[in-house]
């Protein structure tokens, strides 16, 4: 385990499948809506979707998060949809470093 400010668990492996409520007030600092291109769902609406799934072996660490709205994460699982996922520069005060996601959707044909 990864430990936040005030020891707060950030990074749980494989130990939970689901993003604790710390992961996701860390996150909170980041994102203002769902991580998908263009989507004004609040990020208070989002499921947080593991970028490796859990199924295959993904860990449930903050860096492997993507907030999504329930539309888009249920589009994230359809087969008919392709993802992509972009990061943005860094943004300070981030544990890891690193900045916003961006998932943009394309139809497979």
């Amino acid at each position: 385990m990864v430990l936040g400010g005030a020891w707060q668990i950030l990074d749980v492996g494989r130990q939970e499948r689901f993003f604790t409520e710390h992961q996701r007030t860390a996150l909170a600092t980041i994102y203002e809506t769902c991580a998908a291109a263009d989507c004004d769902r609040p990020y208070a609406w989002s499921e947080l979707h593991h970028e490796d799934p859990w199924s295959k072996g993904g860990l449930t660490d903050l860096d492997r998060a993507v907030p999504l709205c329930g539309y888009h994460h249920r589009k994230m699982h359809d087969p008919g949809y392709h993802h992509q996922i972009t990061r943005d520069a860094h943004v300070d005060g981030l544990e890891h470093g690193r900045g916003a996601k961006t998932v943009r959707f394309t139809l497979r044909v």
